[in-house]
């Protein structure tokens, strides 16, 4: 009996001295390596940290993006909504970027391009938190970036897509939809040139002043190419009616209006030579924007009406009607 106590407490000596070496041991260089891997990262924040982002390059100015609620917005050289993904990514870039150390404290920053560097990444956390990178205009053999951090003056070897953030220009980071409103909200679409138009009751979209039934898949469709419709190239910011009138969004350009509940959007399109531009009277842009997408915009009463229900002749004439009526714009 006596052995048998000593056995017992033998065992649990040994299942004591067992956890002691896996937490105090095991465990614990877990959180050592943890903490070691943590210092390599270029910063340890969250996506959810970053408050702005200020990307100055030499030779193309400065960029400066700065959080406000959910959104990312442009607040220079432009000020406009940014591309949201586009700005992740340079977070998901800066998250899990580790810089590799080549030389502490250098006397010699001439050498790495890192004396008058080819630009500059700050960022800056919801607390005030500051990371600056600056970027030299040598690189190493395999064509990587060196850096310093802050004002420090250890070298680092950095990524090329590291590298590939400060070559972004505002035209990659800027959001290019020609329409910023929630489509669900969209109730009415008024084809001005055609004259006729949409309406939508209980989720069922319907053709007003004609008794025929409308094609809700078309509909979709054609909703789904508003939302797609972006801008290839922002050519005014600030539109004028000179401006219009250089780019025929004028009388003569092909009109769409949206009602979105009590908002109303005016979309102009236009053409010039070979190129298709448009702009709406909630921004004061003129963009360039992809033929592909104007030409699906081309609609008649027809091509809303439920092919699956029995032909009817004046549905036809009506739409040869629209079609000569919308000829007359520039976009014909």
């Amino acid at each position: 009996m006596k052995s048998f106590r000593s056995t017992g407490l033998f065992a649990v000596l040994v299942l004591g001295f067992a956890g002691y070496v896996y937490f105090f041991e095991y465990v614990q260089e877990e959180k050592d390596k943890k903490v070691k891997e943590a210092a390599k990262l270029i910063l340890s924040w969250e996506e959810s940290d970053f408050s702005s982002i200020e990307i100055n390059k030499k030779t193309a100015g400065r960029i400066l993006l700065s959080k406000e609620g959910e959104n990312w917005l442009i607040k220079s050289p432009v000020q406009d909504l940014a591309h949201q993904s586009a700005v992740k990514k340079i977070i998901s870039t800066l998250k899990v970027e580790k810089p590799e150390l080549v030389i502490e404290n250098s006397q010699n920053l001439k050498e790495f391009g890192l004396e008058k560097p080819q630009g500059v990444m700050s960022v800056e956390s919801k607390v005030g938190e500051k990371v600056q990178v600056s970027f030299g205009t040598v690189k190493s053999y395999d064509g990587d970036p060196y850096i310093l951090k802050d004002t420090e003056k250890d070298v680092f070897l950095a990524s090329k897509e590291l590298a590939g953030v400060l070559e972004k220009n505002v035209s990659e980071l800027r959001d290019k939809r020609v329409f910023r409103e929630k489509f669900d909200d969209l109730s009415k679409v008024n084809f001005i040139n055609s004259s006729f138009s949409l309406t939508r009751s209980s989720r069922k979209w319907n053709l007003d002043g004609v008794d025929y039934p409308v094609s809700q898949a078309e509909m979709d469709s054609f909703i789904s190419d508003l939302k797609e419709l972006s801008v290839i190239e922002y050519v005014v910011e600030k539109a004028t009616e000179k401006d219009k009138r250089k780019y025929k969004l004028s009388e003569k350009s092909r009109k769409i209006e949206l009602w979105f509940g009590e908002k109303r959007v005016d979309l102009n399109l236009s053409k010039k030579g070979e190129e298709f531009f448009a702009n709406t009277n909630q921004r004061e842009i003129i963009g360039r924007v992809e033929s592909r997408l104007v030409d699906q915009l081309k609609k008649n009463t027809g091509d809303f009406k439920d092919k699956r229900y029995p032909f009817l002749f004046s549905v036809v004439i009506e739409a040869i009607i629209e079609d000569v009526a919308a000829k007359q714009s520039l976009l014909s």
